[in-house]
């Protein structure tokens, strides 16, 4: 009789047990799925934010989630590269994991557009040739080919951001040719990167935007990296608003204003080009 009673509660033990670890696997499978949840909301509510950026409150405060926790989900994909933070201004923005992504799962991506138009000027200036993407208030590099000259000019690697008004003529060109309100949004956003480069102080810009109106195109001499020039030209979507440009850095003993002209119009027939085959 004891003996039984024995086993019965045994076999209850045994059951309480085989219940517990059923629950606990649940708990641990709703939490994981909640983490999934959570880390896709966030990187929407990025995105949404990524004409601008977004603040860690802001994000917190519209994805609905705790401040700490938002913290530590967005500092796990800054470092995959699936968000970016700059440190200056504390805003966070899509990172280039996320471009690379979209290029893969889109055909016909800005990047996949314009490759071969990219190649192509590489091989008939046989210099390197670069593809900025507009993000927010930065210039995003999303695509590189290199040119048969023996000195490369390494001003941008792909993935690289820089605050748009610093760096070479794709920046500058996205900034050049964006309508009067938007400049003054950029400038007034990017004004403490502007004040930390002397070489891009606001009526440094002015005055560049100026030139590069007349003539069309941004030629940069000097105003990133020494003793290099620049040519960049935008790319415009179907509503006329400047989203990209093309660029191209040489040595400034080569890249001279009789060069500079026939580059950017050779990068002009181009993005023609892409245009017309879009259509």
């Amino acid at each position: 009789m004891t003996g039984d009673l024995n086993k019965k509660k045994a076999g209850r033990v045994r059951i309480k047990k085989g219940i517990h670890g059923k629950s606990r696997s649940n708990t641990l499978s709703q939490e994981g799925t909640q983490s999934v949840h959570r880390t896709i909301s966030l990187i929407r509510t990025v995105a949404d934010y990524d004409g601008r950026g977004g603040r860690l409150s802001q994000i917190a405060r519209k994805a609905g989630l705790p401040t700490a926790t938002v913290h530590r989900i967005l500092s796990v994909l800054v470092s995959e590269g699936f968000v970016e933070f700059d440190p200056m201004s504390k805003l966070y923005h899509l990172g280039i994991e996320m471009y690379t992504l979209g290029n893969r799962a889109r055909k016909f991506t800005i990047r996949n557009k314009y490759h071969g138009s990219l190649e192509r000027i590489a091989q008939e200036t046989g210099n390197s040739v670069w593809l900025v993407l507009r993000s927010g208030f930065d210039a995003l590099c999303i695509d590189l080919v290199q040119g048969k000259f023996p000195i490369r000019i390494m001003a941008y690697e792909v993935g690289a951001r820089r605050p748009i008004g610093i760096g070479g003529a794709a920046s500058l060109s996205l900034l050049a040719f964006s309508p009067d309100e938007e400049i003054k949004t950029i400038l007034e956003a990017n004004k403490n990167h502007h004040k930390a480069h002397n070489h891009f102080a606001e009526a440094n810009l002015q005055r560049l935007i100026k030139d590069y109106r007349k003539l069309g195109y941004a030629f940069s001499q000097g105003t990133f990296l020494k003793s290099v020039n620049g040519v960049g030209v935008p790319i415009y979507n179907e509503e006329g608003k400047v989203i990209a440009a093309i660029s191209v850095g040489a040595i400034a003993e080569w890249l001279d204003k009789t060069r500079a002209k026939k580059i950017a119009d050779l990068i002009k027939s181009e993005i023609d080009s892409v245009s017309l085959t879009s259509d």
